[in-house]
């Protein structure tokens, strides 16, 4: 019998990986949690209410903590192209930008693939 797992338990995968400095981080942690988890169960076709599938509790921890970094980062995704200083610009290698799960964690694509429903 496997046990449901929930934000909760994610959220101790964050302390057990170090990624959780403060007790502000862990508001800003927990939205990035619940978000994730809309991600992944949007992307594999499974009501927003279900629990995700116990063989994405790892990719729901890193996608969370990937999509946490990329906002802390200040939203860039990708390789720089070029700077300019004037007025400081940022110009990055791919010219359409990427969003949801492809843009933040592209190798998560292949392990939602098994649990993707159809519609």
């Amino acid at each position: 019998m496997t046990v449901a797992r929930n934000s909760a338990d994610v959220l101790n995968v964050w302390k057990d990986r170090g990624w959780l400095k403060n007790e502000h981080d862990f508001t800003a942690a927990q939205s990035y949690i619940d978000q994730a988890k809309d991600c992944i169960l949007s992307a594999c076709n499974i009501p927003v209410r279900a629990m995700v599938p116990d063989g994405l509790f790892y990719a729901w921890a890193e996608l969370s903590h990937n999509m946490y970094a990329n906002t802390e980062s200040g939203g860039a995704i990708g390789a720089v192209k070029s700077v300019a200083d004037g007025d400081t610009t940022v110009t990055y290698a791919s010219d359409t930008a990427s969003s949801g799960l492809e843009a933040i964690l592209p190798g998560i694509q292949s392990l939602i693939a098994r649990y993707r429903r159809m519609p």
